[in-house]
């Protein structure tokens, strides 16, 4: 029997957002500004709507400016099936409104620092999916999107030797999916797709031995980030060991230091604009507390 579970958004006071640096593909795609311009400028709304898979329809809602360098918006996840009941005196009701339901997340970009923040709600919208909003209006992919980590992991992670590298997927078929040229992920996939395992660890070590691991696995590190967001591909831990010693012996998790902060928020029971602008807000704040 195949049982299939529908997202269902809810509003919930504890609030979070990550942040990420955005980076161009090539130098000569458009910035990303000017593509969220692009897109906000078409008119009605509905035509900025796109499906990025089955019963998963986004749209660019607002698009505004936010102070020097930086702009602010909202994507709406629309919602047409699996409707929510009224609940009535005596029960439950089908819900009597006929247009379907939007369920959104805020962002705020600056461009000097090329910095993202996002409302990390992946049952909406998560990064990736973020990114193939905009890769489906232009026809290509132009971006990527790198998690920022705490405590300045990533920088002793690129600028020190790797002595240890241990990583747990779940839909690790889809690794193939990354550059061919990273042979890890290449592995990894085969090995799910011949022995049909849903789920994959791996560690690859120094040992006793000197020195560190080749440096083609920081490449491949990057583009496990890339996919941190993604719907298919779920990576369940990700460590590593750095001869840098100078932050807690070395020792990075991905995951954990990933920057992300959490505020509790009072929502208007039905105003979407009053809700977005106080998201808009804490996220301005927080963004500003980092400088960005």
């Amino acid at each position: 029997m195949h049982v299939k579970l529908v997202w269902e958004g809810m509003v919930e006071k504890k609030t979070s957002f990550r942040f990420f640096n955005v980076d161009r593909l090539a130098a000569n795609h458009p910035t990303f500004v000017e593509s969220i311009r692009r897109i906000s400028d078409i008119e009605p709304a509905s035509r900025r709507e796109r499906k990025l898979a089955q019963d998963y329809d986004v749209r660019l809602e607002v698009m505004e400016d936010d102070g020097q360098h930086c702009i602010c918006g909202e994507l709406t996840r629309i919602q047409r099936i699996n409707m929510p009941s009224e609940v009535i005196e005596n029960g439950i009701s089908a819900l009597t409104t006929i247009n379907p339901l939007g369920h959104s997340i805020v962002f705020r970009y600056n461009s000097e620092r090329g910095i993202l923040g996002i409302q990390n709600n992946s049952r909406i919208i998560s990064p990736s999916r973020f990114g193939q909003y905009i890769s489906e209006h232009n026809g290509a992919e132009f971006y990527k999107f790198v998690p920022i980590l705490t405590r300045d992991a990533w920088e002793r992670f690129l600028n020190g030797g790797v002595r240890r590298l241990c990583v747990s997927v779940a839909g690790a078929e889809n690794l193939a999916n990354l550059p061919q040229e990273e042979a890890a992920s290449i592995a990894i996939s085969r090995l799910s797709e011949a022995y049909d395992a849903p789920r994959i660890t791996i560690e690859m070590s120094m040992g006793h031995g000197k020195g560190g691991l080749a440096d083609d696995i920081k490449g491949f590190v990057r583009s496990m980030m890339n996919k941190i967001e993604e719907d298919d591909l779920h990576v369940e831990s990700m460590q590593a060991i750095s001869d840098d010693k100078s932050i807690n012996e070395g020792k990075i998790d991905f995951l954990d230091d990933v920057l992300s902060q959490t505020r509790i928020i009072d929502y208007h029971e039905r105003d979407p604009e009053i809700n977005y602008n106080i998201r808009k807000i804490v996220l301005r704040e927080l963004m500003r507390d980092m400088n960005a």
